[in-house]
This record gives structure tokens, sequence and C-alpha cells, in this order.
């Protein structure tokens, strides 16, 4: 790595407990480990998952999973989410890259992997879930209710099972970082969030992709609702940043390699 990189990493982000989370997911596959929802003012402080997990399920009864890689009983975790749009498939790609990555299980950290949260959408390569709703409209942090359309927020906050999967894996997880991969606007989200702000610039700087700088973030904390950013940034202590990768057409496995192994080394940066 340039020495001039490894200098400028964020420090790692001090862990917190959650209190009174309470959420609701669907009973996993018998065949893989599963999770279920914390119980009213449970802690939620980090518990030990299995390596893969089906985490819940989408509105047409789609498994949802997730899966680890790296050391189990590593402190530092981070959470890589490839795809949260239906039409927007690349970070898929890149999750395939990072478990296609040998992490020893001696690392000093793990790292989880989401390929899709909206398998309905991905099959169908519609933005929304099967329900027409956009799920990074759905959260309950800021949620606004909105008109159907292409940014549907559902008729009420968290209302998609979809949702409520990835908080109540969230929840358990309890990850020091959330990095999300989105599209088609290359570029890197949440400067905006002082805690964000270190690593979403050092994700960038990985990834090679610009970070707007200029971004006007008043403006910014009112055109957005309901985000899992906003509800995660706001709910735990960890950082999340929004990796808006360019145009599938312009996305090459050049790119996919690097933005799986900048991932997996902001992993590895949060453990020092």
């Amino acid at each position: 790595m340039d020495p001039k990189l490894e200098s400028r990493r964020p420090s790692p982000p001090a862990r917190i407990v959650v209190a009174t989370v309470v959420l609701s997911v669907a009973a996993a596959s018998l065949a893989l480990g599963s999770i279920s929802a914390p119980p009213a003012n449970a802690s939620t402080d980090r518990v030990a998952l299995p390596k893969k997990i089906v985490i819940g399920y989408s509105a047409k009864g789609k498994r949802i999973v997730a899966t680890r890689a790296g050391n189990p009983n590593a402190d530092a975790v981070l959470l890589v989410i490839g795809q949260m749009h239906g039409d927007e498939p690349k970070g898929r790609a890149v999750v395939r890259a990072i478990r296609k990555t040998k992490i020893p299980a001696t690392a000093n950290f793990q790292i989880w992997t989401v390929s899709t949260m909206n398998p309905d959408g991905a099959q169908k390569f519609t933005r929304a879930n099967a329900r027409r709703v956009d799920l990074n409209r759905n959260f309950p942090v800021q949620w606004k209710r909105s008109a159907k359309g292409l940014y549907y927020s559902g008729k009420r906050p968290n209302s998609e099972k979809e949702t409520r999967a990835m908080m109540a894996f969230i929840s358990r997880l309890n990850p020091d970082g959330i990095v999300s991969f989105l599209q088609h606007a290359n570029t890197v989200f949440s400067v905006c969030n002082a805690k964000n702000r270190p690593w979403v610039l050092r994700t960038g700087e990985l990834m090679k992709l610009p970070v707007d700088l200029a971004v006007d973030c008043k403006k910014d904390d009112k055109t957005y609702s309901g985000t899992m950013n906003d509800w995660f940034s706001s709910k735990f202590n960890g950082w999340f940043a929004t990796v808006e990768q360019p145009a599938s057409r312009k996305v090459t496995n050049v790119k996919i390699q690097r933005y799986a192994r900048s991932s997996i080394q902001l992993a590895r940066e949060q453990a020092r």
C-alpha cells in the first residue's frame, strides 16, 4: 500500500451498546444459521453468529443471506451490502469478488457480505421491491411518506420485510462500519456526517471514486429521507459509506476487483 494512503487512514471508532431496539424478522431456513429479533429492552452489542445465515425473506419469500469471512472472534467488523435497488446490480459482483478472496481465520477482522437485500427487485430488474417500495426510503429515521413512484417510501416506516430483516441483522451484528453499493452516480456519499466523513474520504481514496466535498449539506439532508444510512448513523456508533458505482457499462472487472480489495482493506484498517 502507498505509505501516504496508509498514514491517512481513519482511527477505528469506539464501540457503544445500542439498547431498546424492537424488531421482527421471518424465521430462517433450517439448512443455514438463523437470526431472530432481539427482545424488548435487550442489549444489541455484538453476539456470536454462524458463518452463513438467512437474515430474513423478501416480500415474495426469497431468502436474504449474509456470510462471514475472516476471524469470527475479531472485534473489528465490516458489513458490505452489494445491492439495495434491483436495477443496480454491480455491487453483487463486488460481493462475489470479496467472497472469493481468501481471508485467513487468523485475521484481525471479520467482514460480512449481503449480496442483495432486494432479491425480488433483482429478479425483475426494478429499483423497488415487489411491493413497489424503494427500500432506501423505508427506514424509520427521517422517514417521510411519499407518493407512489420511483422513490415510494411505503405506507409507514420499516413497512417492508426486507427493511425489517436488515434492521434486525444489523442490530445483532453491531458493525463498526457499513459499505453499501449503489449506482450510478460515480461517487461516495455521507461526507456531511462528521462521524462518517474520514471513512467516506478513505473509501473514495481506496476505490478511486470522487467524494463531493462541495455538497450543500443542509439541502442534502432535506433531499433524502428514510435511508439506511441515516438510520444506522443515528442509532449506532459505526460509520456508513454509500458507494455509488458508475453505470454498469463502465464498471469493468478491474474496478470490481478494486472495490472488493478496498472493502477488505477498510475492514483491516478498522482493526488498527
